[in-house]
């Protein structure tokens, strides 16, 4: 079970199943040339996922981004259509096969930089110098632990936008190589299991207005037309898609007041930088 499934048991949980089937498989019939019906082999499932969470529920949650993530670049493809301009083309292995929907930052070095080199002592037989005159890790370690309390120099540039499917343009006139770390947010997973479960229940929330806003949208102008649907009548029926009439704006505010704050949370990277930045510092 994803949250996606947990989403559309609740769906159909709350919402008449004469409602849904008139709204969302009352299109899916054909007719052939001697009169006789046919009907496509759909699931209510499957309708769901198409019109539903593909084609607006997980396309907003994807505006926010998945998770944050840290890309080091050293090993990455890129070229220079022109003097100011570099261009990154991110391999899918770095970002398990998710798009970029947003770069946040791109700096100068890479985290492997952080954890030293063999030839500073690290993992050699003595911790404090080697027979080399390097440092040994125990120096190398008070030495950073040292450094740590002065504010890091960052080189951050700040002129890049997303240009294609993982692929970032950067407008300088410095030179670029390929020695940065790119700080990016990645799109959901498919099945959204980048969401921890106890926030499922909330994006059910979400995904039932989604779809009481699209029956409402779906049935209005059936119900006003007369239309009877599966031999429901019809004043129960127009009761139940007229309840639906402001689902659109409330998807809109649970979307914006509560589903971004639960975005954020199920972004693990992002929470701990906004705990380290509120964090004071000595």
């Amino acid at each position: 079970m994803s949250a996606i499934d947990n989403a559309i048991s609740d769906i159909l949980f709350e919402i008449p199943m004469e409602v849904l089937r008139a709204a969302f498989l009352g299109d899916r019939q054909l007719y052939s040339s001697t009169g006789a019906r046919q009907v496509y082999n759909t699931s209510m499932n499957d309708v769901l996922r198409n019109k539903v969470f593909d084609a607006k529920v997980l396309k907003d949650c994807d505006l926010l981004g998945g998770q944050e993530v840290i890309i080091p670049l050293y090993d990455t493809d890129y070229w220079k259509p022109d003097n100011f301009t570099t261009v990154f083309r991110v391999d899918q292995a770095k970002t398990r096969g998710l798009r970029i929907t947003s770069v946040l930052s791109l700096l100068y070095g890479y985290p492997d930089a952080l954890y030293g080199a063999p030839g500073a002592g690290v993992g050699t037989y003595s911790g404090s110098g080697n027979q080399n005159g390097y440092q040994g890790a125990v120096t190398a370690g008070m030495t950073s632990m040292m450094q740590s309390y002065a504010p890091a120099v960052e080189i951050q540039l700040a002129n890049i936008e997303i240009v294609g499917f993982n692929t970032i343009a950067i407008y300088e006139t410095q030179i670029i190589t390929n020695q940065l770390t790119l700080r990016c947010r990645l799109s959901n997973d498919a099945e959204l299991n980048n969401i921890k479960n106890n926030s499922w229940p909330v994006f059910s929330e979400l995904a039932v207005l989604a779809t009481k806003a699209l029956i409402y949208n779906t049935l209005r102008i059936k119900l006003d037309q007369g239309q009877l649907v599966g031999g429901v009548e019809l004043g129960a029926f127009r009761e139940v898609v007229m309840e639906y009439a402001d689902a659109a704006q409330n998807y809109r505010d649970f979307f914006r007041e509560r589903w971004q704050r639960v975005a954020a949370y199920n972004n693990t990277l992002g929470r701990y930088r906004a705990i380290r930045r509120a964090t004071p510092k000595r």
